[in-house]
């Protein structure tokens, strides 16, 4: 089961409080600062000169998708007082981090902090026992393809989603519980109006998905390996019965947040505006600086 909320009644006995305060006022500025750090170590990763741009870039695409409830911006900030917004905005952009500091710098350190954030996950969540390893799942396939074609980086990284696996089989085969709710089935475009909405996220979303035609190198191919991932396993109509089926209880829009939307925006805005930035007179200083930090 979850361990979160053990933690908040924990917080509140050890303060003299309420669990309502605990969780409101202790715990959700914890997560916030939790998800603003996550946010600003993959974009101090992935976006280069232009981390600075991306990172805030990131956060407002957060904030600005704060009218969808069950999008980003309504798993983050706004439901800090909750274990789903910490796992989905806090612990899957670090998966994705701590993924990426072990394939280029291969780096033990940086694998004992996977696992950890794994293993954190299962006990943030209940749906942290499927969320995070296909978080995982998603990265490692992506960096593998990203190159270099290294099976034992590959195995490695797979192997530190071990915990949150077994648990969630552990729960299946001794209760035949899901580990999360039970919800009717959704097809992947209601699934998708339900995380990203109808106005201002499907140009998110959009943008997300082509953010690799604005980067070069490693980067392009990692981001270009996650676009694809994503419209193969996880809004794929054909698989989305059976993820739905045997894995999230009819939930998989859930799924979507594996795939951290803002922070791959953000990093595009950010290559967008190293591009066009330097051919506006005015806009040129503001680059400069931002590129400087």
């Amino acid at each position: 089961g979850e361990v979160y909320h053990a933690l908040v009644a924990s917080v509140a006995v050890w303060v003299g409080s309420d669990a309502i305060v605990a969780a409101h006022l202790i715990l959700a500025p914890v997560t916030s600062l939790t998800i603003g750090c996550a946010y600003y170590v993959f974009a101090r990763i992935l976006g280069g000169r232009e981390w600075f741009t991306a990172f805030i870039v990131a956060l407002a695409l957060l904030l600005l998708s704060a009218d969808v409830y069950n999008g980003y911006g309504g798993f983050s900030f706004m439901r800090s007082q909750q274990g789903k917004a910490l796992l989905f905005s806090g612990m899957v952009p670090l998966i994705y981090s701590f993924a990426v500091l072990h394939w280029v710098t291969q780096k033990r350190f940086f694998l004992v902090l996977l696992f950890a954030s794994l293993a954190a996950s299962s006990g943030i969540s209940a749906n942290g026992l499927f969320i995070a390893p296909f978080a995982l799942f998603v990265v490692g396939c992506a960096l593998f393809a990203a190159g270099p074609t290294d099976f034992r980086r590959l195995i490695l990284i797979g192997l530190m989603g071990a915990w949150p696996v077994l648990a969630a089989l552990t729960v299946v085969v001794t209760t035949g519980v899901y580990p999360s709710e039970f919800d009717f089935f959704q097809s992947v475009s209601e699934n998708l109006k339900r995380v990203f909405g109808l106005t201002r996220g499907m140009p998110l979303f959009a943008l997300a998905l082509a953010a690799w035609l604005l980067f070069e190198g490693w980067v392009r191919r990692f981001a270009l390996a996650c676009a694809g991932l994503f419209l193969l396993i996880l809004a794929n109509p054909i698989i989305d019965p059976l993820l739905a089926d045997a894995v999230t209880g009819n939930l998989n829009w859930r799924l979507l947040h594996t795939f951290p939307a803002p922070l791959f925006a953000g990093l595009a805005m950010a290559a967008l505006w190293a591009r066009v930035a330097p051919l506006i007179p005015l806009a040129r200083p503001i680059w400069l600086a931002g590129a400087a930090s």
